[in-house]
């Protein structure tokens, strides 16, 4: 599917995500608002990231903003300062589940949005035989690997 940038992007799958904090904020944060989620301390990732524009669609209802004590750019460090105390965040279900059952975090029980998985090329290379058969392949390694199948029961 073409989009404004100059590039098109079949959608492989949904993502789901959940938002998690340190396992010590378990009655704060389980069956919370949203709303008062956002006056918890959070970490943030940078604006290049999906995550990024996944935090502001979530909080765009509400008439406040979320407290942001960190910017990151690597999960890995999302997941560190959350087992670090630091704050919740946004992070995909597979790790927050990985971070609860070692004892690492919570999940909020509230809805989440999914984000999409992509496979992405310049518009203009779309249509060459080369690329549209690299886009076929992607697609059955995607549909057929066991991620796949985990993320879509998730």
């Amino acid at each position: 599917m073409p989009c404004e940038s100059g590039v098109a992007v079949d959608i492989l799958a949904e993502v789901p995500m959940r938002i998690v904090a340190p396992a010590g904020w378990s009655r704060h944060v389980r069956d919370a608002l949203l709303e008062d989620l956002a006056h918890l301390p959070w970490v943030y990732t940078s604006e290049s990231c999906p995550f990024h524009a996944m935090n502001r669609e979530l909080f765009s209802d509400l008439d406040t903003e979320p407290d942001k004590v960190a910017y990151v750019d690597s999960e890995d460090a999302v997941r560190e300062l959350i087992r670090a105390g630091a704050g919740l965040s946004i992070l995909r279900a597979d790790d927050a589940a990985r971070m609860e059952a070692s004892g690492d975090g919570v999940s909020w029980t509230g809805d989440t949005p999914g984000i999409e998985l992509g496979f992405a090329v310049r518009q203009q290379r779309a249509g060459e035989p080369l690329v549209s058969t690299m886009q076929s392949l992607i697609a059955a390694m995607w549909l057929d690997s066991p991620e796949f199948a985990a993320g879509a029961e998730a």
